[in-house]
């Protein structure tokens, strides 16, 4: 208390400005700190939704041209000569989409295992283009 009554009366009055708005600011701040971690999480968020999205997209154009490829087989080339080709464009339009889109995406902020997965769907996908050639399509077109 003996430091109080040394303070001017102009130095108590800073000392009552001073320790509220040290406290504020020390609250304030971890507040900010949250909200920027909150903001970080709805933005991993909107990527994966939009990735899931384009994913979802070309799983189903991949669905519709195997269902072509083995209605092409199985007819042994006499149905879906004109749609297959259509379709695998609609595939590779996809796929296309689906690499601009990765590409435009920080992998960095992922787990490892995120990125294991992905290395593995992608590595899935130039397999993809390699099965186009497997079918009787390939040689009969």
């Amino acid at each position: 208390m003996n430091l109080l009554s040394k303070l001017t009366i102009k130095g108590k009055m800073i000392l009552l400005i001073i320790l509220p708005t040290l406290s504020l600011l020390y609250f304030t701040s971890g507040d900010l700190n949250e909200h920027f971690k909150f903001q970080n999480k709805v933005e991993k968020v909107k990527e994966l939704v939009t990735l899931s999205e384009k994913l979802s997209q070309l799983i189903h154009e991949t669905q519709k041209e195997r269902g072509a490829s083995a209605g092409f087989v199985g007819s042994k080339g006499k149905k879906f000569v004109s749609k297959l080709p259509k379709q695998r464009k609609l595939t590779d339009k996809r796929i296309k989409e689906y690499q601009i889109l990765l590409s435009s995406i920080d992998l960095s902020k992922y787990s490892p295992e995120f990125k294991q997965k992905l290395d593995l769907l992608n590595n899935d996908l130039k397999k993809l283009k390699i099965a186009h050639s497997d079918t009787k399509e390939y040689f009969l077109l």
